[in-house]
């Protein structure tokens, strides 16, 4: 035969209570800290009460809470007893990356499905994090945006490292570096050119 949630008694004793107010350093002059008296049971708190346990205190949980987690309490109706330690973990976790960069986390990005813009941008905080070299993406810019302005920036990167093979290979005396010099000349010319005729 199973155990019922009543059968399990806190094994906290006041001092323990005490010892947890200080080291999370819950504020007494807002919050009223008790221990559950005998046959009471932390998932069915006193009118007016939260029930809160110590391995979520451990998980991450504080007190008083953010606007982002009473944002989130509510969003899904949910008493903060009720969210296992993993998910303060979890929470704390992407408050964390957004406050980073700046930014307040809202419970739009915490939902999904998000909107394309809203998950390009926030792809960009986290690849940033994971040493990538992309920076985060400024709000507002499409993925066509960013594409094209990767492609411009990776073309320029390949002009300059041929200019610097040409000017190695004249400072080397290699004769073909100047046929190599002219043909491009020639060539840009050429491109200027065809563009003016066709204006």
């Amino acid at each position: 035969m199973g155990r019922g949630s009543g059968t399990f008694i806190s094994l906290l004793g006041q001092k323990d209570v005490d010892s947890l107010v200080e080291k999370y350093e819950i504020n007494l002059s807002l919050f009223e800290v008790r221990v559950p008296c005998s046959g009471e049971r932390g998932s069915s708190p006193r009118e007016g009460e939260i029930a809160i346990y110590q391995d979520a205190l451990l998980g991450g949980l504080r007190i008083p809470f953010s606007d982002f987690v009473k944002a989130i309490l509510e969003e899904y109706h949910l008493c903060p007893s009720q969210l296992t330690p993993n998910s303060w973990r979890l929470l704390n976790g992407f408050v964390v990356v957004f406050k980073n960069y700046g930014v307040n986390p809202t419970v739009r990005w915490f939902r999904n499905p998000m909107e394309d813009e809203d998950l390009s941008y926030v792809k960009g905080l986290l690849a940033s994090l994971e040493g990538e070299v992309h920076p985060p993406l400024p709000r507002g810019r499409k993925k066509k945006e960013v594409a094209s302005s990767k492609v411009a920036d990776t073309s320029k990167e390949e002009k300059r490292k041929r200019k610097r093979k040409e000017v190695d290979s004249s400072k080397k005396g290699d004769p073909a570096a100047g046929s190599l010099r002219e043909r491009r000349t020639k060539r840009k010319n050429f491109e200027g050119a065809g563009s003016r005729n066709y204006k």
